[in-house]
């Protein structure tokens, strides 16, 4: 096979799996940076597939966003993981309050009635 052919051929696949990689990765367990270095890859095959014209660069952008956008979205698939990182220890607040919407916003609603602890619990 050509030197030319086999570069090309590479191109495809390479912009095959960056297109492919982000919409697969959760069905294929694809670790982050395998997805990430894939999607980026897709616009540099477009560019040694295309010769230079609008219409590819305006592609390339593109596939540079699709890129982007799985990237920023990959730490978002656990909630579970979220929140874990979304539990502060310090600074701690107290607030005292009467109104359930208020409580809410809180990790952790401890109930008081007659002086005494009726609940608590963390809130989810």
């Amino acid at each position: 096979m050509r030197r030319s052919t086999a570069i090309r051929a590479a191109a495809v696949t390479a912009l095959g799996a960056g297109l492919a990689a982000p919409l697969v990765r959760r069905r294929l367990r694809l670790p982050p940076p395998v997805v990430t270095g894939t999607a980026a890859l897709a616009p540099f095959a477009l560019c040694v597939l295309f010769p230079r014209t609008r219409a590819r660069d305006v592609g390339a952008c593109a596939l540079q966003m699709w890129a982007y956008v799985a990237t920023y979205e990959m730490p978002n698939d656990d909630p579970a993981a979220l929140e874990r990182r979304v539990r502060v220890a310090y600074p701690v607040l107290y607030v005292v309050t009467h109104e359930e919407e208020v409580a809410r916003h809180a990790q952790r609603i401890i109930r008081i009635r007659d002086g005494e602890v009726a609940g608590d619990a963390a809130v989810v």
